[in-house]
């Protein structure tokens, strides 16, 4: 300070430009060895860095690939924990605060900023210290809640001072001046409740990994979108063999049957036995393929035809519906039990009508209960999940993806009133055609319920 009671001292301008040129010198000396000292730890963040690009390019997204090397992640950035936060879901690894305390930490984080990346070694909250002293949040989104944030305990300090340095001012005899210390003995202070501060080659880090993950985002974005583009091209050329390879089999079929007919009919008499009976048992395989192929033709059908969609009410459809197997019901000694106010939906009601047809049917069939109870109902929620349960054969549940198969019949062709397998892998496509999904639960001997939703369906 240069202070002195006595006379004022004059400093020379020569000594004057020696000291400034010292505190030239001394601040760049301390700007170089602090540069000198991040060496390494920058070197540390560019080498990780590269390896967590070359993770998340591997993995199926780039939290996954983050959280299953939790090691590489953590010793990256200088941090005890870090939490991933992508819209209500949160991730932690490492020593952290538990979900709740994070959420008040994304809270405050919102409050305080909407940039990129938020730092602080003195959170504002307390019972929070122990593993979140300090936080680096990291924004990924700006419309959506993704973040990842670093957390680092804190550290305890002891800070030594020559006086108190919060002493208040104080008034000498020569007034408000600058006067000397009076006393220079030693003030001990406790820093608590802070964590290491975040350097600035650890938040530019931050933001390069950031930058790194909106590309790989945007990269498998893209390659998916190819990926979904391809596979509707090969859908559409499939299902246009399909209808063309159906079409064009049915009549050389019709022929072979026709002819078969008229053998039988004109050389009946001629025929030995065995002759008669191979042309019957031919005309019999043309008719399951005829029906095979009719199958196929429907379900390319329904793979490229257009939904007529439409207000249904599914409590005449479903009654509708039972009209038309009446036969069959009663034939069955079969109980159906549904539900009461069903909703009313927009869909094709054909279609729809087709589904509650076939898995009806199926309840009814495969059953060997002496009195077959069927029940069709539904979730009341905003998007209903819709049942048909019933107390048959039930499926093991090693057969639960077979049944869906096109032709895959886990019995004999003449079992339980035969078919050609292809009612379910219809129904599923009807389903997924109405943005829904289908799936079923079973206990063998004791019944089967399958499942399914119709995307989001407006509630009448």
């Amino acid at each position: 300070a240069c202070h002195h009671y006595a006379a004022p001292r004059y400093v020379a301008h020569e000594v004057r430009m020696a000291c400034e040129f010292l505190a030239h010198f001394l601040s760049l000396q301390m700007a170089a060895k602090e540069a000198a000292e991040n060496h390494e730890y920058v070197e540390h963040l560019s080498r990780g860095h590269k390896e967590l690009v070359e993770i998340m390019s591997q993995a199926d997204d780039f939290m996954s690939g983050l959280l299953g090397n939790e090691e590489k992640f953590l010793g990256w950035i200088k941090s005890g924990g870090a939490a991933f936060v992508v819209n209500d879901e949160i991730h932690l690894t490492g020593k952290t605060p538990n979900a709740e305390a994070v959420r008040s930490i994304l809270d405050l984080v919102n409050e305080n900023t909407n940039d990129e990346i938020y730092t602080t070694n003195k959170l504002p909250l307390a019972d929070l210290s122990e593993h979140a002293a300090g936080v680096l949040a990291l924004r990924l989104s700006i419309h959506l809640p993704h973040f990842i944030l670093w957390f680092r305990p804190e550290i305890s300090q002891i800070v030594n001072w020559a006086g108190d340095p919060n002493k208040p001012v104080e008034t000498g005899e020569f007034g408000d001046r600058l006067t000397p210390r009076k006393s220079f003995d030693l003030w001990i202070e406790e820093v608590a409740g802070k964590s290491e501060a975040w350097k600035t080659c650890e938040i530019e880090a931050a933001a390069d990994l950031r930058r790194s993950i909106m590309e790989i985002v945007a990269r498998k974005a893209e390659s998916l979108a190819d990926l979904n583009a391809e596979l509707e091209r090969s859908n559409v050329e499939l299902d246009s063999f399909a209808y063309i390879a159906s079409h064009d089999l049915k009549e050389p079929l019709r022929g072979i049957h026709n002819f078969s007919h008229i053998l039988i009919e004109t050389y009946a008499a001629q025929l030995p036995a065995d002759g008669r009976e191979k042309l019957q048992t031919l005309m019999r395989l043309t008719q399951r393929m005829e029906s095979l192929i009719e199958s196929l033709l429907h379900y390319s059908r329904i793979g490229r035809a257009q939904l007529a969609t439409a207000k249904v009410d599914l409590n005449i459809l479903v009654q509708e519906t039972l009209e038309m197997i009446e036969s069959r019901i009663s034939d069955s000694n079969a109980e159906i039990i549904v539900a009461e106010n069903l909703p009313t939906i927009e869909g094709d009601e054909v279609l729809l009508r087709e589904v509650f047809t076939n898995l009806i049917s199926n309840a009814v069939k495969y059953n060997d209960k002496e009195i077959r109870r069927v029940e069709v109902g539904f979730s009341d929620a905003a998007t209903p999940t819709f049942f048909v349960r019933d107390n048959g054969i039930g499926i093991a549940e090693k057969h639960h993806e077979t049944i869906f198969r096109i032709f895959k019949r886990l019995h004999g062709r003449k079992k339980f009133g035969g078919g050609v397998g292809a009612g379910l892998t219809i129904t599923k496509k009807i389903v997924e055609r109405h943005g829904g999904k289908l799936w079923l639960e079973s206990v063998p001997n004791e019944g089967t319920t399958f499942y399914f939703t119709l995307g989001e369906l407006e509630k009448i």
